[in-house]
């Protein structure tokens, strides 16, 4: 289940989800079994500092809750397994650090 918005004139294509799409997606997660879920890119969330967003059309906050939130709320609890992967030669603090 995906929404999205197509400009022909610029050929660009803008895809996204509501708090309702988002809800009825992690409860299919959940349905199935899986094991959560995931944000491709989280810096339009609702609820989150937006310092540094670029201006311009479409880049007007708007009313709503965070996306996260929502997921967060319908998956019951977060995951706090630590992680076991290793980037000891990675030039991210948080991937060398293991977070």
């Amino acid at each position: 289940m995906a929404s999205y918005s197509y400009d022909a004139g610029k050929r660009e294509m803008i895809t996204y989800d509501t708090e309702q799409v988002v809800a009825w997606k992690v409860r299919w997660l959940n349905h199935m079994g899986l094991g959560g879920a995931m944000f491709w890119e989280l810096s339009g969330d609702k609820g989150t500092p937006r310092e540094g967003m670029e201006p311009g059309h479409g880049k007007v906050e708007q009313p709503g809750g965070s996306l996260v939130a929502v997921a967060r709320h319908e998956l019951g609890s977060l995951d706090m397994t630590p992680n076991n992967l290793i980037y000891k030669g990675s030039c991210f603090d948080n991937l060398r650090n293991g977070l």
